[in-house]
């Protein structure tokens, strides 16, 4: 029951917070954005004393629930090890490993190092809610929005506007490169481990692991009970049950319940344990260690009522097979009607087989790899499918170029600007989003997780490719602008980044002021009147005046009042200068008034 009200609330957690990453509309936020700001290191950086208090009395109380329930990371290792469990014979594929100290400890102490130094970067790579963010909005996200647009174009075939077309592009490579890699090594990990990332990697795992020795609610091992049969330490994924010293080692213990369920004597039990030692999971008699093989039942059990000798065989000692030695013979576990004979790493390939006597040999002689022939055909198909789908990419991209290098002499707004993609000048003071107050602060409380750039509607926040800000937002205008009603990124901020204001307040506040380059404008370089910067500006900042105020025919070019700007980019995005824009904006590195 308790494993699956775990797996119950862990799946509405997961599928909230993964949505939150993958709404483009900024509407979901409304309903579980507090999901993101009960995160353990965004209630940190946010200073929210009473979220942090929560978790950590959680924590004392029931263990490490919250890596089982709310980490999104957590969540996610476990839908991947319970995937590779799904495989033939590897339901039970888990063993008891101690805990590797100077990686942990270690990862630990040069994270909190880089919290004090201010190296956000680093904090935002191990962060694990910011990495899960970054991984479904680089990754996940685009597939997503193109399967949005895939339903835009069929409604519009049926005259009916429910979608709407998103526009889908590369916002940072290197966050991209960052987010795979991520991915790549938290799916490996768990795949192969289990919660190995979760119990060596991440510093929150590793903090909360302080507190959950002491839980008042844990797993407990009844020695009385228990077989050593080994069940239980296969299931963890944790590998942080050690069965024949009948211990659990809390610290990495993540609550799942697995082991509970698994133990088919009730010798395992969530229950109070207060006081009963740190790192010890066990009560009741001691078994001694040494007891021979195939040993009877004490007096005690059968005094109690437990006549195991009927339901369960008698126990006997997990079949080894030794590195070297072609033919074994094991005999049948406790607790499962087939044989498991344990292999260790090394042994040569064998085939198990029985003999019906209840004995289970490994013939080491015997292949059991697939053909030679069938792995060829499998590989030569892979290799001439991916041949064909590379080549025909390539061909249905020549039009396209084509189309591309056409487009490119064609001619727009009057004839004055080419039809090219917008650069981003090169800004000496990023801009961050309204409600930052600062540079400094700003990226001092940012954790690249993305849920920003996840809802701007602008496109004007996407992660930064500047090494000492890498990841973390920044507002450019190459693809829209910052509009003065538009406030969701300080909504959904879930560390104290971005501080939430009205559209009242927005205005009122400068993050940047616009400056002008005369030789890129379009009325000093074509020749031609425009006026769209003074046109676009939403707070009358720009105004057209003559060039030489002399002359009555000297055309027009724009003038700045640097008091009212408040560097929303407007101006920087409608400019019809290419590829660089004749007006950009720069930030302030501390905002003010008005």
């Amino acid at each position: 029951m308790l494993r699956k009200i775990r797996i119950t609330l862990a799946a509405i957690c997961f599928v909230a917070v993964t949505l939150l990453f993958l709404d483009f509309t900024g509407t979901l936020h409304l309903w579980f954005g507090w999901l993101a700001k009960i995160q353990f290191l965004p209630a940190v950086l946010a200073l929210n004393f009473v979220v942090i208090v929560i978790l950590l009395v959680l924590t004392l109380l029931f263990g490490r629930i919250y890596c089982s329930v709310i980490c999104p990371l957590g969540i996610f290792q476990d839908c991947v090890s319970n995937l590779s469990s799904r495989r033939k014979g590897k339901k039970a594929r888990f063993s008891y490993s101690k805990e590797i100290k100077w990686l942990r400890y270690g990862v630990l102490v040069l994270f909190v190092i880089a919290l004090v130094a201010g190296l956000n970067a680093l904090v935002a790579l191990l962060a694990p809610y910011s990495a899960y963010g970054r991984m479904v909005q680089s990754l996940l996200a685009p597939v997503w929005q193109w399967g949005n647009n895939l339903l835009a174009w069929i409604a519009e075939r049926q005259d009916s506007y429910a979608f709407v077309t998103k526009d889908v592009w590369l916002k940072s490579l290197p966050t991209l490169i960052v987010a795979a890699v991520t991915f790549v090594v938290v799916v490996v990990l768990a795949w192969r481990n289990g919660r190995t990332y979760c119990n060596t990697i991440c510093p929150v795992g590793t903090t909360l692991s302080f507190f959950s020795r002491f839980a008042m609610f844990r797993p407990v091992i009844d020695k009385s009970k228990c077989k050593s049969c080994h069940a239980c330490e296969r299931k963890c994924k944790a590998a942080c049950i050690d069965v024949d010293n009948h211990k659990i080692d809390y610290s990495r213990c993540v609550d799942c319940f697995d082991c509970i369920d698994s133990c088919r004597l009730g010798a395992l039990k969530y229950r109070f344990a207060w006081g009963r030692g740190v790192g010890s999971g066990s009560t009741g008699a001691k078994t001694p260690q040494n007891a021979p093989v195939g040993s009877k039942m004490t007096s005690d059990e059968s005094k109690n009522g437990q006549n195991r000798s009927s339901a369960v065989p008698t126990p006997v000692a997990e079949p080894v097979v030794r590195q070297g030695s072609p033919t074994v013979s094991c005999i049948r576990s406790t607790c499962h009607k087939v044989a498991e004979p344990v292999v260790r790493q090394g042994s040569p390939t064998a085939e198990v087989t029985d003999n019906g006597k209840g004995v289970s040999t490994i013939d080491a002689t015997s292949p059991v790899a697939e053909p030679v022939e069938a792995t060829d055909k499998g590989r030569r198909a892979f290799l001439v499918g991916g041949a064909a789908v590379i080549g025909g990419s390539l061909l249905s991209s020549i039009p396209m170029r084509a189309e591309e290098e056409e487009i490119k002499d064609k001619k727009r707004d009057g004839g004055f600007a080419e039809v090219l993609p917008k650069k981003a000048p090169n800004r000496k003071t990023p801009i961050t989003p309204f409600g930052s107050e600062s540079v400094e602060k700003f990226y001092k409380h940012c954790t690249a997780c993305q849920l920003c750039v996840t809802v701007c509607p602008n496109n004007v926040l996407r992660p930064s490719s500047r090494l000492e800000h890498l990841m973390q937002p920044e507002m450019s205008f190459e693809k829209g602008y910052c509009r003065p009603e538009c406030v969701k990124c300080s909504e959904v901020c879930p560390a104290g980044a971005i501080l939430k204001i009205t559209p009242e307040e927005k205005t009122e506040w400068k993050v940047g002021t616009a400056g002008v380059d005369y030789d890129l404008c379009v009325v000093n370089r074509d020749g031609v009147s425009c006026g769209n910067c003074a046109h676009h500006c939403p707070v009358g900042a720009i105004r057209m005046v003559r060039k030489n105020p002399d002359d009555e025919k000297s055309p027009r070019i724009p003038s700045v009042n640097e008091e009212k700007c408040i560097g929303c980019g407007a101006c920087e995005n409608l400019c019809p200068s290419r590829p660089i824009s004749a007006i950009t904006v720069n930030g302030y590195s501390v905002h003010h008034n008005v």
